[in-house]
C-alpha cells in the first residue's frame, strides 16, 4: 500500500528498490522557479532519500539514508539525515 501512494506522490522521482524488505528511494530537488519568459531556473541541490522499512514498522522506526546529488557539501549531510530523524521519531508517536 506504501508503494503505490508514494509512486502516485513522486511519480519518476519514485523507486521501488525491494518489497521484502519494502525499500524505496526518491530524488528530491526543489521544483525550479519559471519566470516571466517561461524559462525554468535550474535546480542547484539535489538529495536522494533511500529508506528501508523493517517488517516490525510502525513500531520500530525505517532506515533512512541521505545521498547527496548535486550542490550541497559533505557538512549538509548529517543535517539533513537529523531533520530526517526527528521527522520519523515524531511521526511514529
Amino acid at each position: 500500500m506504501e508503494h503505490e501512494a508514494l509512486s502516485s506522490i513522486y511519480g519518476d522521482d519514485y523507486e521501488c528498490l525491494s518489497t521484502s524488505p519494502f525499500t524505496w528511494a526518491i530524488t528530491l530537488f526543489p521544483h525550479p522557479r519559471i519566470d516571466g519568459e517561461d524559462q525554468e531556473e535550474k535546480n542547484y541541490v539535489g538529495v536522494k532519500l533511500v529508506s528501508n522499512i523493517p517488517e516490525e514498522y510502525p513500531e520500530v522506526k525505517p532506515d533512512v539514508k541521505i545521498e547527496l546529488l548535486t550542490g550541497l557539501r559533505s557538512s549538509s549531510e548529517g543535517e539533513i539525515a537529523k531533520v530526517v530523524d526527528e521527522t520519523v521519531e515524531v511521526s511514529l508517536c
